[in-house]
């Protein structure tokens, strides 16, 4: 048997792809390079404007919270 690295994940196999990649040369065949790349791309690569959301999201969360608890802790003192 031959000892070859994969082509495209560089893991030890027998073949120039391993099993995983042949199976997503399989996908790229069935729905071109350019579809793949661009679902591949989208899933995994995140752009500026959404992390940007998102960091957003999470600091107003986080300033609900806060005003929450500020509230509770006013209400337990007037009381």
């Amino acid at each position: 048997m031959w000892n070859y690295r994969c082509y495209l994940c560089d893991t030890n196999t027998n073949d120039y792809l391993c099993e995983d990649c042949k199976s997503i040369k399989k996908i790229v065949e069935l729905y071109g390079i350019k579809s793949v790349r661009e679902t591949v791309e989208f899933v995994y690569l995140r752009e500026k404007e959404p992390i940007k959301n998102r960091t957003q999201a999470i600091a107003n969360k986080i300033q609900t919270r806060s005003q929450t608890k500020e509230e509770k802790k006013s209400d337990c003192l007037t009381h």
